[in-house]
């Protein structure tokens, strides 16, 4: 695969995961399309730890869907069973505090590759967006840090429209 048709997954994959990431399956594709630019991007740049980075961070993120989905899944109330709804607030806070640190696990990853990406690319919104996605992910335990996150994801879909073939 050429440098432009890379750029141009990758750019597709970041859109997805930026205007529908708050719908699991369309993040989902989202990082698909987006690995397999980088994959292509990280090959023209000759730095495998930048695809690396960013297959570790989708691996979290399909992980901590998953258990998200199973715990939803397993807290469906069945017939007569409300009263025991409020006995479900610490297992729901458990599950919680799970995913939000595989969160932080998956952002801490795509800093990285992000970082690596800039660096390889001279690209700086690479370098903004890995700032902002990894103080997204840390402050989203208190909401405001998705806001953050996802003008992190802007910053880096920036920095994938802005990338140049290297000579």
């Amino acid at each position: 695969m050429d440098f432009e048709s890379g750029k141009g997954l990758l750019t597709v994959g970041l859109l997805l995961i930026l205007f529908l990431g708050l719908f699991p399956p369309a993040a989902l594709a989202g990082y698909v399309l987006a690995l397999a630019g980088l994959k292509t991007v990280a090959t023209w740049l000759g730095r495998g730890d930048i695809y690396r980075n960013f297959l570790y961070a989708f691996i979290l993120y399909l992980v901590s869907i998953s258990i998200l989905a199973a715990a939803f899944i397993a807290s469906m109330p069945k017939a007569g069973e409300f009263e025991k709804e409020f006995a479900m607030w610490g297992p729901a806070a458990a599950v919680f505090l799970t995913t939000w640190a595989l969160g932080v696990g998956s952002a801490y990853f795509t800093k990285r590759a992000y970082n690596a990406l800039g660096e390889a690319a001279a690209v700086s919104a690479f370098k903004t967006a890995a700032r902002l996605v990894w103080i997204g992910a840390i402050t989203a335990i208190v909401f405001i840090g998705a806001v953050i996150f996802f003008i992190g994801l802007a910053f880096a879909v920036a920095g994938a429209l802005a990338l140049r073939r290297p000579a």
